[in-house]
């Protein structure tokens, strides 16, 4: 018996086209980031899945969502532990941003 895992990084976001870090910030997917969920939704079709897991936020359970419907809607399950890393106060702010904002904390 084999099992695969497929790992998939949400669709794109505002966020990600501004190099803006996001982390915990529950930034939703732009048209673009659901359009590339679409895509690779109809690419996966043809493949069985047992079950599908997400980030429970936003960008990553809407990207699972919209491939999900390529596999009857199967139910998504959200594990928090599966997100992003936590910025902090750095997120929403682009790395040129947070250069001139904590430069101290960038040498370091």
């Amino acid at each position: 018996m084999s099992c695969r895992i497929y790992m998939i990084r949400h669709g794109e976001t505002v966020w990600n086209v501004a190099s803006k870090l996001q982390g915990h910030a529950n930034v939703t997917l732009s048209d673009n980031g659901r359009r590339q969920a679409e895509l690779l939704g109809r690419r996966l079709s043809g493949l069985k899945f047992d079950q599908f897991y997400a980030s429970d936020l936003a960008r990553a359970y809407e990207t699972a969502r919209i491939i999900a419907q390529y596999h009857n809607n199967q139910d998504i399950k959200t594990l928090p532990e599966l997100r992003e890393i936590n910025f902090g106060r750095w997120e929403g702010f682009s790395i040129n941003e947070i250069q001139g904002i904590y430069p101290e904390e960038i040498k370091q």
